[in-house]
Parts: structure tokens; sequence; C-alpha cells
């Protein structure tokens, strides 16, 4: 920190908690040699400094600045409801913007254009900014007068924020309209589900206190019917849901000939599958049909697996595909 004596304000400082910060760089003490550097006329060690405010930072009202965060021992699944049932103070509503746009940083492009289409084409990261903004008081302020005057009503800013019942009234409306605007799009339960949804996937809890230690490296005697049991419910996976899938539902309507999969399909597939109930990596259920069938698995198609392994029922493709 350089030493100062002089503090200039060329703009304005709301925050009280930021304008005390600043003033505390000029209380710093300086020694004789110190306050030399930038005063030569000096004979003493610093014993003052002097504050300019030139666009009256002394007079303005200040603000106490607080984090967004007021609630952080409730779970997001939770702010979400709670925000669709009603339950729209500052705190409730700011800390869901917290949370939402700390979640946009966090999420990769993918999981954003998951919660993108379900919410309409809006950006989660804008959802917490028009959280933020529904708050600001100078806007609900606008917003008052506004309605005011539509309604031939004559107010001021001051007559708002006086102690008088018509003036409070007009400026919870305001607010109260400005909020439900911010907060419908979480009405709806898809929005939810798929904000929910894409914290857990990218939620990864270290424990640095109950440390593991390896005891035994190498298969288990349980790891073959564990494997079965991931080839199973695969299995049973496509089959309950071969219906909704894109990729899965074009695949069985059409004739063998016929049975060509665009990457957006597959894709999708792969993203239904690493979710839950499956939570199923391409490494993970590869290592299960090796596990269970030691000879290999036939690399033509891996997909269509002679071998019965479920109730998926692929044994038909592979039959068509070897009379056509």
């Amino acid at each position: 920190m350089k030493p100062l004596e002089v503090l200039l304000f060329m703009r304005d400082v709301r925050s009280r908690g930021y304008y005390e910060q600043m003033k505390g760089r000029g209380v710093r003490s300086l020694d004789c040699n110190g306050l030399k550097r930038v005063s030569n006329s000096t004979d003493s060690a610093k014993t003052r400094f002097v504050l300019i405010h030139a666009v009256g930072v002394e007079r303005s009202c200040k603000t106490d600045s607080r984090p967004l965060e007021r609630k952080p021992g409730i779970a997001l699944k939770d702010l979400l409801q709670g925000v669709a049932i009603g339950h729209r103070d500052d705190d409730t509503v700011l800390s869901l913007a917290n949370r939402l746009v700390r979640l946009a940083k966090q999420l990769d492009d993918k999981a954003k254009a998951r919660v993108e289409k379900v919410s309409g084409g809006i950006r989660l990261a804008d959802l917490g900014k028009g959280l933020i903004t529904a708050l600001n008081p100078d806007q609900i302020i606008e917003d008052a007068l506004a309605t005011a005057e539509a309604q031939g009503i004559t107010r001021s800013e001051e007559t708002l924020t006086a102690p008088e019942i018509a003036a409070a009234r007009a400026a919870r409306a305001a607010r109260a309209a400005r909020v439900a605007a911010a907060c419908a799009p979480f009405d709806s339960p898809e929005l939810r589900e798929a904000i929910d949804s894409a914290r857990r996937e990218h939620e990864q809890l270290i424990d640095h206190i109950n440390l593991d230690q390896v005891t035994f490296a190498g298969y288990g005697a349980q790891a073959e019917s564990q494997a079965q049991k991931t080839i199973q419910h695969f299995g049973d996976y496509i089959a309950q849901h071969k219906d909704e899938i894109a990729a899965l539902s074009f695949f069985y309507q059409q004739p063998y000939q016929r049975r060509r999969l665009t990457f957006d399909m597959i894709e999708e597939l792969h993203e239904h599958l690493g979710r839950r109930p499956l939570m199923l990596t391409t490494e993970r259920l590869w290592s299960a049909y090796a596990r269970n069938y030691s000879q290999g698995i036939p690399t033509r198609r891996a997909g269509f697996e002679t071998r019965p392994y479920g109730a998926a029922g692929l044994h038909s493709g592979e039959r068509e595909a070897e009379s056509g």
C-alpha cells in the first residue's frame, strides 16, 4: 500500500462498509520517513489525513452491504420449492439468486443448455440475475411512481419512502409485482427438477476428515454378481424407455435396413444412461460385460450381443441381421 495523506472521492459510495474500508486507507499510520515520500515539508510522523468529497459522499445515504446468501443451511431444492409456493421474502429470493448465479458458473455448456431448454430459452444465470434485479429498491420506486402517475396520483420518491400508509402500500405492490414476474419461471416443476438435477450431477462432496485406506486391491467376491445386476438394470431400462428416448424409439420402429441413428439421438441416449437411477458410464457398462463374458464382446455391434443378459430383447436384432 502506497503511503497517502489525501483521499479524493470523485463518485458517490452507497455501501457503508465499503466507504469505511476506503477511509481506512487514509488512517493508516506513517512514520516521518514514509510521509516524506509524498510530502517533503513534513517534520513529523503522520498525524492526520485529508478527505475531499467532490460529489458529497459524506452527505449521501449509506446502506449496510450484506452477502446474497442469507439462508446457507437450506438446500437449493427447498429454496426452489419455497419460491414456487409463495415464500418470496428478501432472504429467500436473494439466497436462491446467489445459488443460481454460482451454479451457472460451475456447470458445463451441455448442462446449462438442458436447463435453458426447459426454461423456455432463459439462461440459468439470467434467472438468478432477474431475482436480484427484482429487488432493486431504485427500480421498485420507479415502478411505484409510474403506477401512481398512470392512476393520476402525484407522488415523489420522498413520499414513497415515508411511513405513509397509502404510499407504503404502493411500494409493496410494486415490489410484489416485480418479484412475481422474476419468480414465474420457477412455477414449472420441470424447471425446478432440471436445476436440481444439474446441481446433483455436478456436486462432489470430498471428506477430508474420514480418509479411506486401501485394504485390498482386485476383484471382490461380489464383483461378478454386481456386474450382472448392472447388465440386468441396463437391459430393463432399455426395454422400459424404448418408446421415450428418440434413439431407441427410432431404432425399434424401423426395419433393420433403415436403422440409421443420428449423433444427437445417440448423445441423448448417453445422457439418459448417465442420470439417475442408472448412473452408467461407457467404461462401467463395458467392464460389466467383460467381467461376465470372459470370452469377450463382439466388436462388430456390441449392442446386439447374442448371449442373454436381461429383458432388453435385443436378440431379435441380431437374428434379423443374420437373416438379412
